[in-house]
């Protein structure tokens, strides 16, 4: 009866261990809140002509509770079409936990096919080359390009 209590108490201890690892591999410490697409001129818009560039504005929230220090991050715009990837823009910042930026990378639409593009917002702790994981949900919107 001791050996049965003993093992069941040591598998309780591993999946108490676990447990905190699995929680935190599962939460995001930034939430993309917006993402819309606009010209140069500041104008939101969901089909561009081949030669602009589409101004991605994203905001980003820091949701951390506990933090005092600015947390880092990387947020990244990816422009597709079907399986090819056409644009990439980034930015580096950082935030307090609470704060939000708006901000974005412009793309240029020059020598791309016409067609329906995705743009997808990711927010990274850092490059994935450097150790870099999500810290927030992707968000994808469709444009198009004509």
């Amino acid at each position: 009866m001791r050996k049965g209590w003993l093992a069941s108490l040591s598998l309780l201890a591993v999946l108490l261990a676990l447990t905190p690892v699995q929680v935190m591999a599962n939460t995001y410490t930034f939430q993309i809140v917006s993402v819309r697409l606009l010209d140069d001129a500041g104008n939101p818009r969901t089909s561009f002509v081949r030669g602009e560039f589409v101004m991605v504005e994203a905001t980003i929230r820091n949701i951390m509770a506990y933090s005092y220090a600015e947390e880092p991050f990387l947020m990244l715009a990816r422009m597709m079409k079907e399986d090819t990837m056409w644009g990439l823009g980034f930015f580096r910042a950082s935030l307090l936990s609470g704060a939000s930026i708006t901000a974005g990378p412009g793309i240029s639409t020059t020598g791309i096919p016409a067609g329906t593009y995705k743009m997808t917002v990711f927010v990274w702790s850092n490059w994935a080359s450097l150790g870099g994981y999500p810290v927030a949900a992707s968000v994808e919107v469709t444009f198009t390009v004509t």
